[in-house]
């Protein structure tokens, strides 16, 4: 689905620019109540998405030597999600 997003963005505009990694998502769930499942489903989306949003663009920054990847975070990575 990546490499298809890319494709599309390239074939559209001719070269890639810059990539902002901007989704996130946490689970509402108390640690000591989560699952592996909540884990793996935050996880997905924070960081393999990020790293592998940032690969597949990588090779068209580098071919025109230029180019930005923006990773933004969320407060919340920073502090419990819960009271």
């Amino acid at each position: 689905a990546v490499e298809a997003m890319v494709a599309k963005a390239v074939d559209h505009f001719g070269h890639i620019d810059i990539l902002v990694n901007s989704a996130g998502n946490y689970k509402e769930t108390p640690f000591p109540e989560s699952s592996v499942a909540d884990w793996d489903a935050v996880m997905d989306t924070n960081l393999r998405a990020a790293f592998v949003c940032a690969r597949t663009v990588t090779p068209h920054l580098l071919k025109r030597e230029e180019g930005l990847i923006v990773n933004i975070a969320d407060l919340s990575a920073f502090g419990p999600c819960w009271p």
